[in-house]
């Protein structure tokens, strides 16, 4: 059986439902507490920021940026010492002295940096907006005209329910519950 992506079969013979599919987070197939946590925080990341300069937005930057650094700190985010920038410095000189006779176009006038972590993610974070903010743009359209209830009209479970693909009607024969919907509403907004 073909399943969605996100979706994966219950092969725990203990768990009801073996052989069904159910939502891809850990083993016993469908839990709505899981479903309705990655909905909010898909909701969330997805909703323009209230404030600054990214209000009316379709991504709130501001938890982008603090659920990245978080990820930063859990990983460890060690600072480049005056070794590895020299290292950076001379490797980049040594690449000028190759390319420059066999390239056309010349060499960049910006000094070489060796970044932290963090400090990519400060100044990367203009490009990365310049990238995903299209593509956000268009997915939130897309959301928007694809479910009923998106853009403030009041969320029809019949309509709902009757747009999604056929693996996840299966899973909810008798409708959507309407705690479900109440989880979704978050991002279909």
């Amino acid at each position: 059986m073909s399943v969605p992506f996100g979706f994966g079969m219950n092969d725990d013979p203990d768990q009801p439902g073996d052989g069904v599919p159910g939502f891809g987070f850990g083993a016993g197939g469908f839990d709505m507490n899981n479903l309705g946590a990655a909905l909010q925080q898909l909701g969330a990341m997805m909703q323009a920021g209230q404030t600054g300069p990214d209000a009316g937005g379709p991504v709130n930057w501001a938890m982008v940026s603090d659920v990245a650094r978080k990820a930063l700190v859990a990983a460890g985010d060690p600072s480049v010492g005056d070794a590895d920038l020299r290292s950076v410095t001379a490797a980049v000189r040594l690449a000028d002295v190759w390319l420059d006779p066999v390239v056309s176009f010349p060499a960049t006038p910006a000094a070489p940096a060796a970044w932290s972590r963090s400090e990519w993610l400060e100044f990367t974070a203009p490009a990365w907006r310049t990238i995903v903010h299209p593509i956000a743009e268009h997915m939130q359209q897309v959301v928007g005209q694809s479910f009923p209830g998106a853009a403030g009209q009041e969320l029809d479970l019949t309509s709902l329910s009757e747009n999604m693909p056929e693996q996840f009607r299966s899973m909810f024969p008798d409708g959507i519950p309407p705690e479900m919907a109440q989880m979704m509403a978050p991002m279909l907004g």
